[in-house]
């Protein structure tokens, strides 16, 4: 079958940043891309380049990215080589493809503009490229100030947990000096908060709060974004760094928050939860491959579709081409009140495939009233028929969740790059989560869609009530006043999340930063090794007799680089070989970034590459009632246990309790439910639209106690331990509710 997608991208949506020029150096640098590079290169440009250049572009993400530069070191970059390679050598950049005097020309730069790339590259001091040293935050460095932070606050912590960005804070270049500015660490900041926020259901913005005096070890309680402990629990299996440790801050900090997985690299977070199938299980996202996803959303967004067409609010612009998609393609917002309270909007792109524009409802000039069970007409030549879409939904909090579906409304992790292409990733690839955010920075759209419909639709033979209907909707007025207070909006809760309208897409960046190529320098950062150079470390690797290890130690002494996906594999066996512990045993993540399989695929694909990771059988299958594409009815189908099913009010029900957004469902001994006791709740933007009749299944934990230095005994929760297990005692400061 073939599979039709269509996302509520404009050709006038622009993929680029606003500039990080700081220095005169880096201003001129701004200056030249876009004067030698943007013509073929900027994002905006139709089959542009890669990679993304022009003045807008985000110098600092540039000189970080280990495919194009290297910091430090300009005659090992990609970029400078291809711009000092002869004038007729076809490869050099700029590009040129005619001779000398000819129109197609296009002079090289010129030995001053090569010089002033190789200063910034370089780093040069008196560039102001490079900037002072900093100390190395070690492990023991992050349990301490955790354990001071816990000491610091009692009351009840099981809630409590960490994100920390020390790994980026102690990368270096190839000549010492940080490879990530004090710039872009404040972009990464303010990705941990974004992060969490558009995970969260709840109607307020909560800041991490920073405990440390470098601002690289962040704070959250799990109740602030509507989480709990399990919840955490389902991200945290998957986490590759954690190392078991018996120092009295580890004790200390698994006992006060129940868990030995309490802190995790913001990086990693991040990566993990931006895409499928912890973003839509986080979101608590309904459907799967086989369910009408669509139609399942709305209804657990608490409205009717076709009732809030009919609305008059509701709003729609139509274009013949829009830079993306092969065809035609509708855009539309309407709004809807969360079943608690709390406006909102609902954005539904229409895709059409260009092939079937001769065929009834192909042609969106010719039917523009579909699309059939939107009830706009009963004239079936009048109802077109789309081939998929996009949906962007407002949050309670202001920001946006996101879902892609497929002609029959199914959901999708990753949209087909033959209909749809991201200008801003090397492959293409539109990933959902991570790449609608860096689409949708400022909300909706960079400039306002222009309606072509209206004018064609009017000259066609229409009834009375289809041509109200057609100037209801397609009016340019009520578009351009929608996309004003839907940006303003989302703005707004940028704002609140400390993000830079104008700035870097901080999830985007960061994001970028974890899957990029590992480099010789930043090795140790990666890993924690202080104390020891990335050479030194690498010359231990290339001694062992571990294979694995021994090729990637030789990659990066040869001055290469190893992806991040080798690294993901290998690092369990690397912290081995070099004696810095034992990796606490996780699950392995499938995500789509990798191609949608998991490490444990890849190993069996490529056995002398891949380390061995922990097994994880598979889940548990449950009988699904599917109901067809607007109706009430199905079959019977079989999916995973983590497949969030459709609310009870919707077809048949499912014969293991289903999960509401953003919780999670864990066996229990008892048979009866333990339900959340968190009261409601009112909100200001939305309302959360959890069902409030349907219980969240809890595990009973046992307790662990901890003793401050004063003799004061308090109690903990730990996660996912068996009822057989005995309390543990540390001797340090836990902070929970104090033990009767």
């Amino acid at each position: 079958m073939k599979i039709h997608l269509h996302l509520l991208i404009l050709s006038s949506i622009c993929f680029c940043t606003g500039s990080e020029a700081g220095t005169p150096a880096e201003e001129q640098i701004s200056q030249l891309l876009e004067k030698r590079c943007a013509e073929c290169h900027a994002p905006e440009v139709k089959d542009a380049e890669d990679p993304p250049l022009n003045g807008k572009t985000n110098l600092s993400e540039l000189r970080g990215s280990s495919k194009y530069v290297v910091p430090g070191n300009a005659e090992k970059s990609r970029f400078f080589k291809k711009i000092i390679l002869p004038d007729d050598d076809e490869d050099r950049m700029p590009k040129s493809s005619g001779a000398k005097g000819s129109v197609e020309y296009r002079e090289p730069l010129s030995s001053a503009e090569i010089a002033l790339f190789k200063d910034w590259i370089d780093g040069e001091p008196e560039k102001g490229n490079v900037a002072t040293a900093r100390s190395f935050i070690t492990e023991a460095d992050i349990q301490e100030v955790i354990q001071k932070d816990l000491e610091s606050s009692p009351g009840n912590t099981i809630n409590r947990r960490y994100f920390t960005l020390a790994n980026w804070y102690n990368a270096t270049d190839e000549r010492g000096g940080p490879l990530v500015d004090d710039k872009t660490l404040n972009v990464y900041r303010s990705a941990i908060s974004k992060s969490v926020n558009s995970l969260s259901w709840e109607s307020t913005i909560v800041k991490p709060e920073p405990i440390d005096e470098s601002k690289t070890i962040f704070r959250i309680n799990l109740e602030d974004y509507g989480w709990t402990p399990e919840v955490w629990e389902r991200i945290a299996k998957f986490y590759p760094y954690t190392l078991l440790a018996d120092s009295p801050a580890s004790q200390l900090i698994k006992a006060a928050t129940g868990t030995s997985r309490g802190v995790l690299r913001a990086d990693w977070f991040v990566y993990a939860t931006s895409q499928a199938p912890l973003y839509h299980q986080i979101l608590g996202m309904p459907g799967d491959i086989v369910q009408n996803a669509e139609f399942l959303l709305e209804k657990k967004l608490g409205f009717d579709y076709a009732r809030a067409l009919q609305d008059g609010g509701a709003v729609r612009s139509g274009f013949e081409q829009s830079g993306v998609s092969q065809g035609n393609r509708i855009i539309e917002r309407v709004t809807f009140t969360y079943a608690r309270g709390g406006l909102a909007y609902y954005w539904k792109s229409y895709d059409f495939d260009k092939n079937n524009k001769e065929k009834p409802g192909g042609d969106i000039f010719k039917a523009p009233l579909g699309p059939k069970t939107a009830g706009l007409t009963s004239n079936g030549t009048r109802q077109f028929s789309h081939a998929g879409g996009e949906i962007v939904f407002s949050l309670p909090n202001g920001l946006q969740a996101y879902l892609l579906v497929d002609a029959r409304g199914a959901r999708l992790n990753e949209a087909p790059t033959n209909i749809v292409h991201d200008q801003n990733r090397t492959d293409g690839r539109i990933i959902n989560g991570i790449s609608c955010m860096g689409c949708h920075k400022n909300g909706m759209f960079a400039t306002t869609p222009k309606d072509e419909v209206l004018t064609h639709a009017l000259a066609l033979p229409l009834d009375d009530k289809e041509e109200a209907q057609i100037k209801r909707l397609y009016s340019q007025a009520k578009m351009d006043a929608a996309i004003e207070a839907d940006t303003k909006s989302f703005n707004e809760a940028l704002s609140e999340c400390d993000v830079d309208e104008n700035g870097v897409e901080p999830l985007n960046a960061l994001y970028g930063r974890f899957i990029a190529d590992i480099r010789l320098p930043s090795l140790a950062a990666e890993i924690g090794g202080a104390g020891s150079s990335s050479s030194d470390i690498i010359g231990i690797l290339g001694q062992k007799t571990n294979t694995r290890v021994k090729e990637i130690a030789a990659k990066l002494l040869g001055g290469n680089t190893v992806p991040r996906l080798s690294m993901l594999i290998a690092h369990k066996e690397i912290i081995k070989e070099l004696g810095l512990g034992v990796i606490l045993d996780f699950a392995s993540l499938n995500v789509p970034e990798f191609g949608g399989k998991d490490l444990r695929q890849l190993e069996q694909e490529k056995p002398n590459r891949f380390l061995r990771v922990q097994q994880v059988p598979a889940p548990p299958s449950i009988s699904i009632g599917l109901p067809p594409l607007g109706g009430n009815g199905g079959t019977t189908r079989t999916g995973p246990s983590s497949v969030i099913g459709p609310p009870s009010s919707i077809g048949p029900k499912l014969k293991k309790p289903v999960e509401p957004p953003g919780l999670s469902i864990v066996e229990t001994k008892s048979a009866r439910p333990v339900v959340n006791p968190r009261p409601i709740v009112p909100v200001t933007r939305g309302a959360t639209p959890l069902d409030s009749d349907r219980p969240l299944v809890r595990r009973k934990p046992d307790q662990a106690t901890a003793t401050t230095s004063q003799g004061v005994v308090y109690k903990a929760t730990p996660i996912g331990q068996g009822s057989s297990q005995k309390s543990s005692q540390v001797t340090s400061a836990a902070v929970l509710s104090k033990k009767n």
